[in-house]
């Protein structure tokens, strides 16, 4: 069965969808806003969207089983800012000298056991993938307030800053 020319268009068009979004986009931020097209704004643009990129191949892991994570963001912020609380020589933190590197290793544990945890919920329990996320998403968003106090993290070390920009 041959398609016709104009269903070949519209399938393509559909299948690179989001490039037309973005190019639009462009194009009209550029045209409304002053000194918008500018290769340090794009790398901006490319140097936020890395966290999304990389949030989203996780995520499509869990989509392809037939379910969803909607902690991802929570555990993300959560493991942020202790690793921030951990170092922060100002603010609420405790200023420990543990070194970027050693912090950074404990926040990737903390995000691993929350994940492992979600995971036994859902895998050996059959808690339903939504509820399981869904409730981890709160009580990891209201762990992420209750360490902080709700307060900025600041007076971390440059190896923070460092490791943020690789």
């Amino acid at each position: 069965m041959s398609s016709s020319p104009r269903q070949t268009i519209v399938l393509w068009v559909l299948d690179h969808l989001v490039w037309f979004i973005l190019a639009t986009s462009v194009i009209l931020f550029s045209l409304t806003i002053d000194q918008f097209f500018q290769v340090g704004i794009f790398l901006n643009i490319l140097r936020q969207a890395t966290f999304v990129g990389i949030i989203s191949v996780g995520l499509s892991m869990a989509i392809i089983t037939g379910h969803m994570d909607l902690s991802v963001e929570s555990v993300m912020a959560l493991s942020a800012m202790a690793s921030a609380y951990l170092v922060a020589s100002n603010g609420s933190g405790l200023g420990l000298d543990m070194g970027t590197w050693v912090t950074l290793l404990v926040s990737l544990a903390l995000g691993g056991v929350i994940g492992l945890t979600n995971g036994f919920l859902i895998v050996r329990v059959g808690i339903n993938a939504f509820i399981v996320t869904l409730s981890a998403y709160i009580g990891v968003r209201g762990l992420g307030l209750m360490l902080t106090g709700g307060r900025s993290m600041y007076g971390l070390p440059e190896g923070f800053r460092w490791a943020a920009n690789a």
